[in-house]
């Protein structure tokens, strides 16, 4: 049965969330105004200021690139990380490779040849790397060879098919499968791509739900996460969303379901599909339970492995009584601490988790760039790697763009500088300081008067 719990108000033990408003009002009182007369880029504390109404002040190490990285992995030797950004034109042309020891970029802006980028995953042995992408409308997985430094170089393109709907087939995230074959999330046609990395053969189109996105392999079972949500039934709603039928409220025209499904590898075929969260994205694992955040709904769906049900849904609820927003996009859990990117409130939110009977607390915020979108573990420096979509905001170089014929020099409010956060793994004290720095951030102190129901006439 789906179980709601509702969180703790409090942030760390001994420290209740009124208390820590209390004492940090009058700190953010100093500031009040702020928000209305700076200017939008880098202020004179560091910070950034975003179009947005939000400032930045990501913690932890700063790595920061041209592009929009889109997805982080680490390499199974734990020496290096690599991001890929979501397009060449953004101010990025691919790949990023960092040495998590010291912080510095080892490989920049390696291209891949592609426009539109989104997947990364390694081979076992971490000889191999493999990206998704699209160029001229024909999605495509680039098979790259890795040296001792952790640098990428390309080995093969392969081109996929076009969807039954025509166009680009759109492929998302991928993993490697327990015989080293390549699973890949065909967004638009609706089915997970089984693919031989060693001839570049699809061997096997699986049909899941709406939009697959995310694939998430334990033994020979692989997760995947449907945003579009189910299958439509004659009697929902529906919009079309490019060649698919998608429920959606008949009232505001959003989607209103997300499945997971469930696939047998040894016979590629579909156990079930489990509902979960609207617009269902990245998941993680910790011993027989998935975590998936739920865009949307703004929550974490809890997925027991061994019932293959939803054991628990967690709200992530940043502040007290928050309105949905927070669009959780990401989750990793570090020993027993449920960490989630929250995208649109530029941070990590921290739970403890103890299992799906125990109530959940929310212990803290970290701040993050612009628009976390991806996290990954590097145990070896006991850092949380986040990839920052927007990173400091639109501040890559200037280029020439022809725009109906006319020629122009300068800057693109899509050329993004993107970032990598090292975060040490939080201590108690570092979730404090962080927590008020993410309200200072989004101006969320003096939201239970500004949230205020109106007084009657």
């Amino acid at each position: 049965m789906l179980k709601k719990f509702r969180k703790k108000k409090r942030l760390l033990a001994g420290l209740t969330l009124g208390a820590f408003l209390l004492s940090s009002a009058g700190v953010y009182a100093a500031q009040d105004g702020a928000f209305g007369s700076n200017l939008v880029g880098e202020q004179a504390d560091g910070s950034v200021q975003t179009p947005v109404n939000q400032l930045i002040t990501p913690a932890g190490k700063q790595i920061e690139f041209g592009g929009n990285p889109i997805s982080v992995a680490i390499h199974p030797n734990g020496k290096t990380a690599v991001t890929i950004v979501g397009r060449n034109n953004y101010g990025g042309k691919g790949i990023n490779v960092v040495d998590l020891a010291t912080g510095k970029m080892a490989a920049t802006d390696f291209s891949i040849g592609l426009t539109t980028m989104w997947g990364l995953a390694y081979s076992k042995d971490g000889s191999q790397l493999y990206a998704t992408g699209s160029k001229s409308g024909t999605g495509k997985v680039v098979v790259m060879s890795i040296d001792e430094n952790g640098n990428p170089s390309i080995k093969k393109t392969y081109n996929l098919p076009k969807p039954a709907v025509g166009g680009n087939i759109n492929p998302l995230d991928l993993a490697v499968g327990p015989q080293g074959q390549l699973l890949v999330a065909l967004n638009r046609d609706n089915s997970l791509g089984v693919l031989d990395p060693q001839t570049g053969t699809l061997t096997a189109k699986i049909p899941v739900e709406n939009a697959p996105t995310s694939v998430l392999v334990d033994g020979n079972t692989a997760y995947v996460t449907n945003q579009g949500g189910r299958i439509a039934k004659n009697s929902d709603t529906t919009v079309d969303s490019s060649g698919t039928k998608v429920v959606v409220d008949p009232k505001t025209g959003a989607t209103t379901t997300g499945t997971v499904s469930v696939i047998d590898l040894t016979t590629n075929t579909v156990e079930k599909n489990i509902e979960v969260g609207v617009q269902p994205e990245r998941m993680t694992q910790s011993g027989q339970y998935i975590f998936v955040t739920n865009t949307n709904s703004d929550t974490v769906s809890v997925i027991d492995t061994k019932s293959k049900k939803v054991v628990q849904t967690i709200d992530i609820k940043p502040y007290p009584d928050s309105a949905k927003g927070a669009a959780p996009n990401a989750v990793k859990v570090i020993d027993n601490k449920l960490m989630v990117s929250l995208g649109r409130d530029n941070a990590v939110a921290v739970y403890d988790w103890q299992g799906p009977d125990k109530t959940l607390e929310l212990q803290g915020l970290l701040p993050t760039a612009w628009f976390p979108v991806d996290l990954a573990v590097d145990q070896e420096n006991k850092n949380l790697v986040v990839a920052n979509a927007d990173g400091i905001g639109s501040r890559g170089p200037a280029r020439d763009l022809t725009i109906q014929g006319i020629t122009v020099t300068g800057h693109s409010s899509y050329a993004q500088m993107g970032s990598l956060s090292l975060i040490p793994f939080p201590t108690k004290q570092d979730l404090i300081k962080g927590t008020k720095q993410v309200y200072a951030n989004n101006n969320w102190f003096g939201l239970k008067d500004l949230n205020a129901k109106p007084r009657h006439n």
